[in-house]
């Protein structure tokens, strides 16, 4: 019986852990950018007024 702890499960799904991006979709077998905006461009903030860390 394989045992682990829980140190080596959470490396495991560190690993493993992926996301599907929401900024493309598929059409017609072509990958499309997907228009988004971030909270300061919605707002009118200038570029360099925005935090870039």
């Amino acid at each position: 019986m394989l045992v682990l702890s829980w140190h080596s499960i959470i490396d495991l799904i560190k690993k493993i852990f992926a996301i599907e991006r929401y900024d493309r979709k598929k059409v017609n077998n072509t990958i499309i950018r997907v228009h988004q905006e971030d909270f300061c461009q919605a707002m009118g903030v200038p570029v360099n007024r925005k935090s870039m860390s």
